[in-house]
C-alpha cells in the first residue's frame, strides 16, 4: 500500500484521492445520518433512470466536448445528476424518510457508507467515459477498479452489503 500511494502521489492521483476523501467526509457531515441512506437510494434510482433515458443523444447535441471528454459523457453525467437531485428531493419529502433513519448508528458507520457511496459515484462517472480515453488509460487503477463492468457491479453491490452491517442500537 505504501508503494502504491507513493507512486500515485507523484502523478497527482494520491492528492486527488485525499481531496476526494475530504469531500466525502464533508458531504457525510452535511447530509446527516438519515439523508445518506436516502442519497444512496436516490443514486440507484438515478443510475437506472439515466440508463433507460432515451434522449441522451439529443442532450449531447446541446453540449460540446469539454476537458477532452466527449459530449455524450457530459450528457450522461448531467442526466444522472439531474435525476439524482430530483429523486433525492422527492425521497427527502416522502414517507420513506423516517423509515430510512440511522439516528442511532455510529458516526463511523455513516462515514463508511458515505465513502462507499462516493466510490460508487466515481464508478458511475468513470463508466460514462470511454475505456480508451486518455483520462481512464492514464490511471490503470481507475480502469481496473472502477471503470470496467465487473468493478462497477461490485461498487454498486458493496454499499448494499454495508447496509446489512449498519444497525440501529437496540431499544430496551
Amino acid at each position: 500500500l505504501g508503494g502504491l500511494f507513493s507512486s500515485t502521489v507523484t502523478n497527482g492521483a494520491g492528492l486527488f484521492f485525499l481531496f476526494f476523501l475530504l469531500v466525502i467526509f464533508l458531504v457525510a457531515l452535511s447530509f446527516g445520518k438519515t439523508r445518506i441512506v436516502l442519497a444512496l437510494l436516490a443514486t440507484y434510482i438515478a443510475a437506472f433512470l439515466e440508463l433507460v433515458f432515451t434522449y441522451q443523444p439529443q442532450v449531447a447535441g446541446y453540449l460540446g466536448d469539454f476537458l477532452k471528454l466527449p459530449a455524450i459523457f457530459w450528457a450522461r453525467l448531467l442526466i444522472f445528476a439531474v435525476f439524482f437531485i430530483v429523486v433525492f428531493l422527492i425521497l427527502n419529502r416522502s414517507i420513506l424518510r423516517p423509515k430510512m433513519s440511522l439516528q442511532e448508528s455510529p458516526p463511523l458507520a455513516i462515514l463508511l457508507l458515505s465513502i462507499l457511496q462516493g466510490i460508487f459515484w466515481v464508478s458511475i462517472a468513470a463508466s460514462y467515459a470511454p475505456l480508451d480515453h486518455a483520462l481512464i488509460a492514464a490511471y490503470p487503477l481507475v480502469k481496473s477498479y472502477l471503470a470496467v463492468p465487473a468493478a462497477q457491479f461490485v461498487w454498486a453491490l458493496v454499499p448494499l452489503l454495508a447496509l446489512l452491517f449498519v444497525r440501529r442500537k437496540s431499544q430496551l
